[in-house]
């Protein structure tokens, strides 16, 4: 085919498409406005509502441990850290979450959490020192991703809500 071929053709499929994208003009006049009425209560839709999002990867797992893929996107929305980054330009670096408050020591290499109370697991498990501890180890031991807590030296429970 040669140049001016190909110019025509293209200009022809956009045109077709432009021509496609068009309104269809009305064919009856529009109707009267209803009379105002009161709107009708409607009852929530019955069982869960379901959030569905579309992900072009596949899941491997729901382990934060195991993971280092696409989930981490979306474990925010289960698991719960000690605290969360906030955006640059925040008024505050750090949001608590399962820490309600934190010390740094002055040369900035040892972290005090205290961490929130009352907080249980699924599986009514209590959140404490301890499960701190103990995932973050499992973390450091055995993680995809565990070559993150290779700057910790020691990760320790000092009471039952600090560590």
């Amino acid at each position: 085919m040669n140049k001016k071929s190909i110019l025509t053709t293209l200009l022809l499929m956009v045109a077709l498409l432009l021509s496609a994208c068009g309104g269809v003009e009305p064919t009856q006049p529009p109707a009267t406005e209803p009379e105002a009425t009161e709107p009708e209560a409607t009852e929530p839709p019955a069982g869960p509502l379901v959030l569905k999002v579309a992900n072009t990867a596949t899941f491997t797992t729901w382990s934060p441990i195991a993971s280092f893929s696409t989930e981490a996107a979306y474990m925010g929305n289960m698991y719960e850290q000690l605290l969360r980054i906030n955006p640059p330009g925040s008024a505050e670096k750090f949001t608590p979450l399962l820490a309600t408050s934190w010390e740094v020591s002055e040369d900035g290499l040892t972290w005090t959490f205290h961490l929130r109370e009352n907080v249980k697991f699924h599986d009514g498990e209590p959140m404490n020192a301890a499960a701190v501890v103990q995932s973050i180890e499992a973390a450091r031991a055995g993680a995809v991703a565990s070559f993150i807590w290779a700057p910790v030296d020691t990760i320790e429970a000092v009471d039952e809500m600090t560590v």
